[in-house]
Formats: C-alpha cells, sequence, structure tokens
C-alpha cells in the first residue's frame, strides 16, 4: 500500500529543502523530501556560493534583494546560521560594459537593492591588490558576498523537520506517477509514495528524471570547474570580484585561499551526462585562471 502525502520534494539540495521549509510554513500539510544520496551531494556541495546583485530582470532582482536579506537574517529566520560572509560585489568592464551595467543599477535599485559606480581610486581602497587600470567601468554592490551551502540547506532542513517535514536520504525517485495529465505521486526505491503535488528540485538531474513522463525540459548538464589558490594576504582579492576584462572571477576564502574560476564559457564549461564523474579540474585549467587572475592581481 503506497504512503501518502500532500507534497513530495525531490531533491536534497538548497533548492528542495528551502522549498520543504517555505511549503510547511505555509500550511501545505504532510511533506516528505526525497535525496538519491546525501544532502548536498550535487551541485549544492560544490557551489561557489557567491551571493551578487547581478541581473537585468526584475522578478529575478526582486528575488535577489529578498535572499540577501535572509542571508544576512539567517538565524532570525530560519534558527540558525548560514556562514554569510559579506565582502562586497565589484564588477569591472571596460567601457563597452557601461551601458549594461547602469541597467543592471536601475534594476536593482528598483528591487530595494545598493549598486553604485566607483572611480579607480575609490576601489583601490576597497581591494588594494587590485590594479584597475583598464577598467573604466566599475559598479561596486557593497552588500554582495559568500556563504556556506551545506550550512544553509541542514539549516532549512533542520528547521523544516521541526515543523513536521519527512526528509529520506539515499532514497532517490525512480519515476513520476501519473494518470493523464494529473500527477499522482512517485516511485522510489521503497515503493509508491502518493501525492497530489511533486515538486522536483533534483538540479541536473531534472530532465532526466521527467523525460519518461513526456515531459521534455532543455536542460543540458554542464561541469564547470573552479580553482582555489593560495597567495599572500596583500596579493589577494579582499572583495568579490567578476572581472568581464579577464573573464575572470574570484572571491575570498576563509583560511587565506582565493575561490576563482573562468567566466569564458569555451574555457571550464564543459557538456556532460548526469552520471559522469567530475574529477579532478586539470592543470591547465587552473593556470588559465591563475594567469588572468596575476593579470589582476600582481
Amino acid at each position: 500500500m503506497a504512503e501518502t502525502f500532500d507534497a513530495i520534494i525531490i531533491g536534497g539540495g538548497v533548492m528542495g529543502a528551502s522549498i520543504a521549509l517555505h511549503l510547511a510554513r505555509r500550511g501545505l500539510g504532510r511533506i516528505i523530501l526525497l535525496e538519491r544520496e546525501a544532502l548536498c551531494a550535487g551541485s549544492t556541495g560544490s557551489s561557489v556560493a557567491s551571493v551578487d546583485l547581478l541581473t537585468q530582470h526584475p522578478l529575478m532582482a526582486a528575488l535577489q534583494v529578498r535572499s540577501l536579506y535572509a542571508f544576512q537574517h539567517c538565524a532570525e529566520l530560519y534558527g540558525d546560521q548560514c556562514g554569510w560572509v559579506q565582502t562586497g560585489f565589484a564588477i569591472l568592464g571596460g567601457e563597452d560594459a557601461r551601458d549594461g551595467v547602469r541597467e543592471v543599477m536601475r534594476v536593482i535599485g528598483e528591487a530595494g537593492g545598493k549598486i553604485e559606480l566607483l572611480c579607480r581610486d575609490d576601489y583601490r581602497h576597497l581591494d588594494p591588490a587590485c590594479v584597475p587600470d583598464d577598467a573604466p567601468v566599475i559598479s561596486w554592490a557593497p552588500h554582495g558576498g559568500y556563504l556556506d551551502p551545506v550550512m544553509l540547506t541542514n539549516t532549512f532542513t533542520n528547521a523544516a523537520r521541526q515543523l513536521g517535514v519527512k526528509v529520506r536520504q539515499y532514497e532517490p525517485a525512480t519515476k513520476l506517477l501519473h494518470q493523464g495529465d494529473r500527477v499522482t505521486g512517485v516511485r522510489s526505491k521503497s515503493g509508491e509514495i502518493a501525492a497530489a503535488t511533486v515538486v522536483v528540485a533534483a538540479g541536473p538531474w531534472c530532465a532526466d528524471f521527467l523525460r519518461p513522463a513526456e515531459i521534455d525540459l532543455p536542460l543540458q548538464a554542464q561541469r564547470h570547474s573552479v580553482a582555489l589558490l593560495a597567495c599572500p594576504a596583500e596579493a589577494s582579492p579582499r572583495t568579490s570580484v567578476f572581472d568581464a576584462i579577464n573573464l575572470v572571477y574570484a572571491r575570498p576564502e576563509t583560511g587565506g585561499l582565493t575561490v576563482c574560476g573562468s567566466l569564458d564559457l569555451t574555457m571550464g564549461y564543459d557538456n556532460i551526462h548526469t552520471g559522469d564523474e567530475c574529477g579532478t579540474p586539470p592543470m591547465a585549467y587552473g593556470m588559465w585562471v591563475w594567469e588572468r587572475l596575476v593579470a589582476r592581481y600582481p
């Protein structure tokens, strides 16, 4: 006999955990979250987790500003911390970036966020190791930063459990059950689970899971390699930065490290199948990122 819930959430990353918690807070009823491995085993556990204010879409801007507030007040809102670190967030661009940056500033400003344009000297005071001489356009979001995505997921999950949400790890959903156009639940490794609402928050696995139900999502899984560099403090970024000229991003990390990677979609972004192993990024990629970061932080 099938178990019965009001909602099933598929995916135990930060999205699935957040959805489960907020549906429970809305009083949806009996909710279960299914995760194929351990919580944060997918994209969440490998996330750079930078929190920027960078969009020209009003709905995305509103979501970013609300999310920023939630991260800043995580313990107050959700009962525990998310590892929030405020570094500020800068975009360094050429003259051709000016119109786009101004549009971002307008959209984020209308959503309640704060972004301003800085001159090079002002930015040097914020990030002394940076040499921005070739960047006539510098935008600055003082409230940007980064967080710990695993800590945030666990905070959401623990708060959801307190509201009665069932969380089952190592319980993969294998099939979406439906009668005609009406969803009736899912099949998991331990049997059928009935629910009128199924939320698929499985990240790169969404398309594979839904395809047998003749739901075709135009999603392609990608592997993005991230570099972690150890450098002297006086030569390292103090802020989170998108360098649109050298096509790299970087942010500080605890332990004197710098998390960085490519903004060039032809370097460090590889189409993969969801079951492929990611492995260790090649040294050539690390050198590509290093050379460009040294150009900005000599």
